[in-house]
């Protein structure tokens, strides 16, 4: 099992951030040249995914589903008009809603000193910090 960051993308959609339809329809999403869609490929089933939203935080935790099918999907649910991209889909249980009460920015960067900044981001040496922040978040 890995941690990722996986930004919401609101800066394609016009600055506003789709995590309500991710949490709603239990998929990370990820739009665009297909270079994106791979992206979700690094994502394993039982993978742990924190959705990223820019100048929020982070707004849900959640499980990955399965793998990447590889899809472009033609019937977008989240890249629709007037910001009409390619879509690629990850099914995601999100367990931690935080929309109320995100994560936000300046925490994570003094727990981890970095923040997110790609679409699909390996937490790698602060597994361990992330665990016990969404941890600390599922008691409240």
């Amino acid at each position: 099992m890995a941690y990722y960051f996986i930004n919401t993308d609101a800066k394609s959609l016009g600055g506003e951030s789709p995590h309500d339809k991710w949490i709603k329809y239990k998929y990370a999403f990820t739009g665009g040249l297909i270079a994106y869609g791979k992206q979700l490929g690094r994502l394993s089933q039982g993978d742990i995914c924190l959705a990223y939203a820019n100048r929020i935080g982070v707004v849900a935790a959640g499980k990955v589903l399965s793998t990447w099918d590889g899809i472009t999907y033609q019937n977008p649910l989240v890249y629709t008009e007037p910001h009409k991209d390619k879509e690629y889909r990850i099914g995601v249980d999100w367990f931690l809603d935080l929309r109320d009460k995100p994560i936000k920015i300046d925490r994570l960067r003094l727990i981890l000193g970095w923040n997110p900044s790609r679409a699909v981001q390996r937490i790698k040496k602060d597994e361990a910090k992330i665990e016990k922040l969404i941890r600390s978040r599922m008691r409240k």
